[in-house]
């Protein structure tokens, strides 16, 4: 399964004024889960939940880069807009919105089983696309991974070695890098690390 891109994400025309945002209750310590359910439902309503809940490649191409940077600060604006000041501190160094998104989930204990679940599955399903940058994929993988280790600290019990880990990483090349990833595999199976 590919990532999503903005190519097959449409936003409706729907306003993003700060009125419409009086359905989202504030966030503060004590009603996250209230908080992020709006929140999911009111970006879906906007067709901008992916810019929280998924993982989007930015596109290559700058109009389509341009509409992706103006739709994942609508979805950061709407974060933004509903928090209190003690949680802007906590995403004051964050540019996406999937980015402030997590660190408020972390911030406020929902990195269980289901979020340590949802990133195994985009560290598996993420793919390098053919002529893609392998630099940005391994970038892109080691984040995702971090995260995923960050989340099993707090979910034991759900552990991936190392290991295999890094044979993730080498299966998410695409069709041109088969001869180097079967020699590696081959080769030196045992000692196969992200390191």
């Amino acid at each position: 399964m590919s990532q999503p891109t903005d190519e097959s994400i449409t936003t409706p025309h729907i306003s993003m004024s700060q009125s419409n945002y009086s359905s989202i209750p504030t966030l503060s310590s004590g009603n996250f889960h209230a908080w992020r359910l709006r929140l999911v439902t009111f970006l879906g309503a906007l067709n901008l939940q992916d810019f929280i809940l998924k993982d989007i490649v930015a596109p290559t191409d700058p109009t389509l880069l341009s509409a992706h940077t103006v739709r994942n600060c609508q979805a950061l604006n709407a974060i933004q807009s509903t928090i209190d000041e003690e949680n802007i501190e906590i995403i004051t160094n964050y540019y996406t919105a999937r980015e402030a998104f997590d660190a408020l989930c972390k911030h406020h204990g929902d990195s269980g089983g289901i979020s340590t679940a949802t990133l195994f599955y985009d560290l598996v399903n993420l793919r390098l696309q053919p002529g893609g940058s392998i630099g940005d994929h391994v970038h892109k993988f080691r984040q995702l991974h971090n995260r995923f280790v960050s989340n099993q600290r707090l979910t034991p019990g759900i552990t991936i070695s190392e290991h295999y880990i890094a044979i993730l990483l080498l299966k998410s090349l695409p069709s041109d890098y088969t001869p180097l990833v079967q020699t590696t595999l081959a080769s030196n199976f045992d000692k196969i690390s992200l390191n």
